[in-house]
Protein backbone atom coordinates (compact mmCIF):
# COMPACT_ATOMS: atom_id res chain seq x y z
CA UNK A 1 0.00 0.00 0.00
CA UNK A 2 1.14 3.49 -1.11
CA UNK A 3 1.64 5.37 2.46
CA UNK A 4 1.74 8.70 0.51
CA UNK A 5 -1.41 7.65 -1.10
CA UNK A 6 -3.46 6.48 2.24
CA UNK A 7 -2.66 9.96 4.17
CA UNK A 8 -4.00 12.08 1.31
CA UNK A 9 -6.96 9.65 1.30
CA UNK A 10 -7.02 9.49 5.26
CA UNK A 11 -6.82 13.42 5.38
CA UNK A 12 -9.44 13.91 2.88
CA UNK A 13 -12.49 11.41 4.23
CA UNK A 14 -11.50 12.92 7.59
CA UNK A 15 -12.30 16.52 6.46
CA UNK A 16 -15.47 15.15 4.81
CA UNK A 17 -19.07 16.28 6.24
CA UNK A 18 -21.30 12.90 7.64
CA UNK A 19 -23.50 13.88 4.70
CA UNK A 20 -20.34 13.42 2.05
CA UNK A 21 -19.06 10.17 4.05
CA UNK A 22 -22.48 8.81 3.45
CA UNK A 23 -22.34 10.28 -0.78
CA UNK A 24 -19.14 8.44 -1.29
CA UNK A 25 -19.72 5.23 -0.13
CA UNK A 26 -23.35 5.10 -1.83
CA UNK A 27 -20.66 6.12 -5.03
CA UNK A 28 -18.54 3.67 -3.99
CA UNK A 29 -21.68 0.82 -4.11
CA UNK A 30 -21.93 1.17 -7.74
CA UNK A 31 -17.81 0.86 -8.75
CA UNK A 32 -17.09 -2.61 -10.49
CA UNK A 33 -13.35 -2.27 -10.59
CA UNK A 34 -10.60 -2.93 -8.41
CA UNK A 35 -7.15 -0.84 -7.89
CA UNK A 36 -5.25 -0.55 -5.50
CA UNK A 37 -5.62 2.90 -5.49
CA UNK A 38 -9.94 2.02 -4.81
CA UNK A 39 -8.38 -0.40 -2.01
CA UNK A 40 -6.63 2.19 -0.26
CA UNK A 41 -9.29 4.99 -0.61
CA UNK A 42 -12.04 2.25 0.37
CA UNK A 43 -9.98 1.41 3.66
CA UNK A 44 -9.80 5.09 4.71
CA UNK A 45 -13.61 5.55 4.35
CA UNK A 46 -14.05 2.13 6.57
CA UNK A 47 -11.65 3.55 9.03
CA UNK A 48 -12.99 6.91 9.04
CA UNK A 49 -17.10 5.38 9.06
CA UNK A 50 -15.52 3.28 12.33
CA UNK A 51 -14.09 6.82 13.70
CA UNK A 52 -17.25 8.57 13.62
CA UNK A 53 -19.69 5.83 14.38
CA UNK A 54 -18.34 2.58 15.77
CA UNK A 55 -17.88 -0.81 14.28
CA UNK A 56 -21.22 -1.96 12.30
CA UNK A 57 -22.54 -5.50 11.11
CA UNK A 58 -21.45 -3.82 7.71
CA UNK A 59 -18.37 -2.20 8.57
CA UNK A 60 -16.37 -3.57 10.92
CA UNK A 61 -12.21 -3.65 10.77
CA UNK A 62 -11.08 -5.41 8.38
CA UNK A 63 -13.93 -5.73 5.97
CA UNK A 64 -17.24 -3.25 4.53
CA UNK A 65 -20.13 -4.49 2.66
CA UNK A 66 -20.46 -2.51 -0.65
CA UNK A 67 -23.79 -4.52 -1.52
CA UNK A 68 -25.97 -1.67 -0.07
CA UNK A 69 -26.25 1.99 -0.14
CA UNK A 70 -26.45 3.78 3.69
CA UNK A 71 -28.21 6.49 4.91
CA UNK A 72 -27.94 8.14 8.06
CA UNK A 73 -30.82 8.66 9.88
CA UNK A 74 -30.52 10.55 13.44
CA UNK A 75 -27.05 10.11 13.60
CA UNK A 76 -26.96 6.12 12.90
CA UNK A 77 -25.39 4.90 9.61
CA UNK A 78 -27.98 2.38 8.26
CA UNK A 79 -27.23 0.51 5.22
CA UNK A 80 -30.18 -0.11 2.73
CA UNK A 81 -30.14 -4.06 3.27
CA UNK A 82 -33.90 -5.33 2.34
CA UNK A 83 -33.82 -8.16 4.86
CA UNK A 84 -31.98 -6.21 7.62
CA UNK A 85 -34.23 -2.40 6.77
CA UNK A 86 -37.15 -3.39 8.98
CA UNK A 87 -35.34 -4.56 11.76
CA UNK A 88 -32.73 -1.35 11.79
CA UNK A 89 -35.52 1.35 11.19
CA UNK A 90 -37.72 -0.34 14.42
CA UNK A 91 -34.89 0.43 16.84
CA UNK A 92 -35.68 4.02 16.04
CA UNK A 93 -38.05 6.99 17.56
CA UNK A 94 -38.56 9.34 14.94
CA UNK A 95 -39.62 12.13 16.33
CA UNK A 96 -42.23 14.36 14.79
Amino acid sequence: MNNNLEKRYAERVSNMSDLEIVNNFNWETLGKGWTSGRATYLSCLRTEIIKRWGELPWCKNNTMTLKYPIVLVKNKLIQINPDNLKKELSQLTIDL
